[in-house]
């Protein structure tokens, strides 16, 4: 069985680069378009990995990640961030990793791989 992996990305092209991307790697891929909705599908279903694009409307990234961490029955969802901005904060152990755009298939592979090895 593959694993799950849900991204949540408000842009649509990124979002359909991200999911064609995963999908040939042979990855279930379901995609959220902001916060609420993510929030909601991993209550529903729990994925094997979140990527969390930081800079969304409404419940942006670190907020949708603080969320997770602070619900017992989600919190050990492993969670990559993806964003543009080099300069990120990425520290305190809440995520995996980072995904920096634009990233290419080896570095997103090489990140999902790290990031599925650690996860509870």
């Amino acid at each position: 069985m593959s694993a799950y992996i849900l991204v949540i990305e408000d842009e649509p092209e990124t979002a359909a680069f991200l999911t064609q991307i995963l999908e040939r790697l042979g990855y279930e891929v379901t995609v959220a378009h902001n916060g609420e909705e993510a929030l909601d599908q991993i209550h529903t279903r729990r994925p094997n990995l979140a990527l969390v694009d930081l800079v969304m409307p409404g419940i942006g990234g670190w907020e949708l990640v603080r969320r997770i961490r602070q619900d017992r029955s989600i919190q050990q969802v492993p969670i990559l961030i993806c964003t543009a901005h080099r300069g990120a904060r990425t520290t305190g152990g809440l995520v995996q990793g980072t995904l920096y755009k634009p990233f290419g298939l080896e570095e997103i592979a090489e990140k999902i791989r790290e990031a599925l090895a650690h996860s509870p």
